[in-house]
């Protein structure tokens, strides 16, 4: 099995953005309400290009 490390592209966004749901889900289940989950998930990817440096910029500034 060969595997290839490589930079995010655009066309993997919807991809990072799915993994970004099920991984914040599943880690702050019980923690973090599920409303307050799907807003942040929400403001971090609604106005990316590529999805993940919305959520990056966003896990620096959110306030929960």
């Amino acid at each position: 099995m060969t595997l290839t490390i490589r930079n995010m592209e655009h066309r993997d966004s919807k991809q990072v953005q799915m993994i970004a749901r099920t991984s914040w889900h599943a880690t702050y289940q019980g923690i973090i309400p599920s409303e307050i989950r799907e807003k942040f998930l929400a403001s971090a990817i609604k106005n990316s290009t590529n999805g993940i440096s919305a959520v990056k910029r966003s896990v620096k500034t959110e306030r929960f």
